[in-house]
């Protein structure tokens, strides 16, 4: 199972279809959408960066609206995904463990890629890549591929050795993240940047 997406988080959050397709063809016709229903789906866009789209955390979040409830239910997910690694994998525990917990910091580098030297300074992509793909085959990461060039299909492009690995679920990536970052996101400060 997937996390829900932004659509799937609305519906569990009581938001009508038809508000839905007056987004869309908002969207589609290049209208601007009612000011009110913009703050109100932005509100909610915030939530769901900080709840993510995990079943029990949404659950408990329309059920409680308490981020705090939430971020345990995510803490206690993210122990369970350590748990996983250690019992299903089979010789590469240590490997996929320190990629697993480097995502958050990875992401938030300047680098291109994921920097394999931030593990290990003997590093190489051909020993950790089955490391890689576990947690990719397990849907506990997304991994993003540099291309030669822009060109369909981009499998054939890619630089496999020059790659992002992304969390599946943004509430997971925000609990796994140091200090009170939900409270950054629902106060605006990530979207400021956008701005600019």
């Amino acid at each position: 199972m997937y996390p829900m997406d932004f659509e799937e988080f609305c519906w569990a959050n009581g938001v009508q279809k038809e508000t839905l397709s007056y987004f869309q063809k908002c969207f589609e016709v290049f209208l601007p959408v009612n000011d009110a229903v913009h703050q109100k789906m932005l509100q909610l866009f915030r939530y769901y960066m900080i709840v993510g789209g995990m079943p029990a955390v949404v659950q408990n979040f329309v059920d409680s609206h308490d981020v705090a409830a939430s971020v345990q239910i995510q803490k206690d997910i993210l122990a369970l995904y350590r748990q996983d690694i250690t019992k299903y994998s089979k010789n590469d525990k240590i490997r996929i463990k320190n990629i697993f917990d480097r995502i958050p910091s990875e992401l938030n580098s300047k680098n291109h890629r994921f920097m394999l030297s931030d593990i290990d300074k003997n590093a190489r992509m051909n020993r950790y890549e089955s490391s890689f793909m576990w947690l990719s085959d397990a849907g506990v990461t997304l991994p993003c591929y540099n291309v030669r060039e822009p060109v369909v299909p981009f499998e054939l492009n890619e630089l496999r050795n020059l790659m992002k690995l992304f969390l599946n679920d943004t509430g997971l990536l925000c609990a796994m993240g140091v200090g009170n970052v939900q409270f950054e996101i629902w106060k605006g400060v990530c979207f400021l940047y956008w701005k600019h």
